[in-house]
């Protein structure tokens, strides 16, 4: 599992990589690393929205959950306001 703090720490390192393909000039990298950091963020909400103790990682742990398992950003916006 991933917890928040994990997740929240990784979605600053992929926006600091971004910021970097930005100046680089690289910007439909930048903009593609920027859009998988919103996403690692948005699944840290969930875990502290939900109050689970990490965001599943593997197909053991998404047993039950598959809704969750997803790249979709309206999918997961939706279930980080849940809760």
């Amino acid at each position: 599992m991933h917890t928040a703090i994990d997740l929240a720490a990784t979605a600053r390192a992929r926006l600091k990589d971004a910021t970097a393909l930005l100046a680089q000039g690289q910007y439909d990298g930048a903009a593609y690393i920027c859009g998988y950091a919103v996403e690692i963020a948005i699944k840290a909400r969930i875990v502290k929205t939900l109050k689970w103790p990490g965001f599943p990682s593997d197909n053991k742990e998404f047993s039950g959950l598959q809704s969750f398992r997803s790249h979709d950003l309206e999918l997961l916006l939706h279930m980080r306001m849940r809760g």
